[in-house]
């Protein structure tokens, strides 16, 4: 893909995301609301993966996470590559908070203690995946407005150092 595909990649994750966060405004229960969430911060985290190599094309087939792949690229070249490593750096950031939640969403809770409960699966290791009510680390303080703070963030990053790259 070229760094134009990244772009409209990138691009439409953010509207995406910001219909999911609108959607889950709007939900009539807590469930279509966490979903709605979830879908939102999990686009991000694809809008996200999408920038970095909208920024770095040649590094775009490099694996791992988001933090490991910038953590694998000289960021002194780039100026865009040393803000992202800023933010990364700082545990209170924007972007901090979007990979722990990312995160959190694609973690399996699962209960070591070996007591499965009804409706708790057995995974190929031994440990029991449980499908009781556990939350996310995060989740708990995790509202729509904070969601959108996050998106508004990335968004502004994403639109300045366009802004910049195009003036250069």
């Amino acid at each position: 893909m070229s760094a134009e595909d990244y772009r409209r990649s990138v691009d439409r994750q953010l509207v995406f995301s910001r219909w999911q966060l609108d959607v889950a405004e709007q939900g009539p229960s807590a469930l279509s609301r966490q979903s709605c969430m979830q879908a939102a911060v999990l686009q991000l985290s694809c809008a996200l993966d999408c920038y970095l190599s909208e920024i770095t094309p040649r590094s775009s087939g490099s694996g791992g996470g988001f933090a490991q792949r910038l953590a694998a690229l000289d960021t002194t070249v780039d100026f865009r590559l040393q803000e992202l490593r800023l933010y990364l750096g700082d545990a209170g950031s924007w972007l901090n908070d979007l990979l722990s939640l990312a995160n959190s969403c694609t973690e399996v809770p699962l209960a070591e203690s070996g007591l499965a409960q009804a409706g708790d699966r057995i995974g190929g290791n031994g440990l029991i995946a449980s499908t009781a009510e556990q939350r996310p680390i995060g989740w708990d303080s995790v509202d729509v407005r904070i969601l959108g703070q996050i998106l508004e963030s990335f968004q502004q990053i994403v639109t300045r150092h366009r802004d910049l790259s195009i003036e250069q």
